[in-house]
């Protein structure tokens, strides 16, 4: 059963219009904290830092940002999306800042865990994504994975970008610079910022309306359902951040130059772009179980192939197939949750889903550090993402199948 019947907010034409915006601050966000990926090396050439160190700091950054997010999508539910994102939009650039003057590991770990991720870019993904998700009715997911698209997109630009300044400045100089144009583009945007009008009499007219139904039977109940998508969330996550945080490193292992190992990851999240656009489509044709099986399926089966091949194409043809799989998972998890739990439930619920998905992203980028300085390669850190990726899909099969046949009990029971 969706969530409780009420007049929609949505209006297509300007919703368009703040995905647009949702895109370039969730890209930004995510793109700072994938960015360690390219201050690997460096930072461990001065400090004498070891790669389980860096990824700890990866890994603190994510939990925190999740755990930030599940307050930001607390805020989301009783009130305007703006503040929240513009607090996140002054964090992120003064935690560049932080990063260009620090001197120590635990200064390191400080700023990515609080300044960068709880406090800057927990600001972003599930407020905008709540809201997104109201200015649309036939093509929601399309349009939240439009959203997310800009969040990979980011991935692939602001490593990249990052990589080209290192050629000319210092990291400390590539940091300072990271922080001003985060500002400069951030910030306007925040100020642009609309949620859909009505939203919150929405939010009222539904929660009024789902407590008047409690004791009915429903689909699932919507705690069940967050616990469910947090479990499978932590298996997807843990497969797709291998190679977003080690596939760099890895390609360095085959003896290419920097640039080359970068362009393996710029493959892998601009193909994630157009894998989210279509996948959004067909979000919106069968709905976000199926297509959670099918995305989260495809990184699954070529996750290991990476440390397979030392050939640069080929590199680069399983970073593609990687980054298109990779591309329709997460935003699949909002809209499941928008058609199945209450809509002045949803951020936090949300909020609680993703946090799980950034503890096991920072989670599955430390643990294959680890394993790299324990085993000297990568093989078993690809591995244990195989291994991840069949926990999800079978949690996402039982809820799948779950769901219809409660459809069909309900179905049966109004019939009666």
């Amino acid at each position: 059963m969706a969530q409780p019947q009420a007049p929609s907010v949505a209006n297509e034409p300007v919703g368009w219009i703040m995905v647009a915006l949702a895109s370039v601050i969730t890209g930004m966000g995510f793109g700072a904290l994938v960015s360690v990926t390219v201050f690997l090396e460096p930072l461990e050439a001065d400090f004498g830092w070891l790669r389980t160190n860096t990824s700890f700091a990866y890994m603190g950054g994510n939990i925190m940002a999740g755990l930030g997010g599940i307050f930001a999508g607390w805020l989301s539910d009783r009130h305007t999306t703006a503040p929240v994102i513009l607090m996140g939009a002054i964090s992120l650039g003064a935690s560049f800042v932080l990063l260009a003057l620090m001197q120590t590991l635990n200064e390191f770990y400080l700023i990515y865990w609080f300044a960068l991720g709880g406090f800057g870019i927990s600001a972003f993904l599930v407020p905008l994504i709540n809201s997104i998700a109201f200015w649309f009715n036939k093509n929601r997911g399309l349009a939240i994975s439009v959203t997310m698209a800009g969040q990979t997109g980011g991935a692939a630009v602001i490593p990249y970008f990052s990589t080209l300044l290192m050629k000319t400045y210092s990291w400390r100089e590539t940091y300072l610079i990271l922080a001003l144009a985060s500002w400069a583009i951030l910030i306007p945007l925040c100020f642009l910022w609309r949620d859909p009008p009505g939203l919150a009499a929405l939010k009222a007219q539904v929660r009024a309306h789902s407590e008047s139904r409690r004791g009915q039977p429903t689909v699932i109940n919507p705690n069940l359902l967050v616990a469910v998508l947090s479990l499978a969330i932590l298996g997807c996550c843990v497969n797709m951040t291998i190679p977003l945080v080690h596939l760099v490193p890895l390609v360095r292992t085959y003896r290419f130059d920097p640039q080359q190992s970068a362009g393996a990851l710029s493959v892998l999240v601009v193909a994630s772009v157009f894998g989210r656009i279509f996948f959004g489509k067909v979000m919106d044709k069968i709905g976000g179980t199926r297509t959670l099986l099918i995305t989260s399926g495809m990184q699954t089966l070529s996750i290991f192939w990476f440390t397979q091949t030392g050939d640069l194409t080929m590199l680069y043809g399983l970073a593609a197939i990687f980054g298109l799989g990779y591309a329709g998972v997460l935003p699949c998890y909002p809209v499941i949750i928008n058609g199945l739990v209450p809509a002045h439930l949803t951020g936090r619920s949300v909020g609680i889903v993703f946090f799980m998905g950034y503890l096991a992203m920072g989670l599955g980028g430390w643990i294959g550090g680890i394993l790299f300085d324990v085993t000297g390669n990568y093989v078993t850190t690809y591995a244990m993402g195989v291994v991840s990726g069949v926990f999800n899909l079978a949690i996402i099969l039982w809820l799948h199948l779950h769901v219809n046949r409660r459809q069909a009990h309900i179905a049966t029971l109004q019939a009666a």
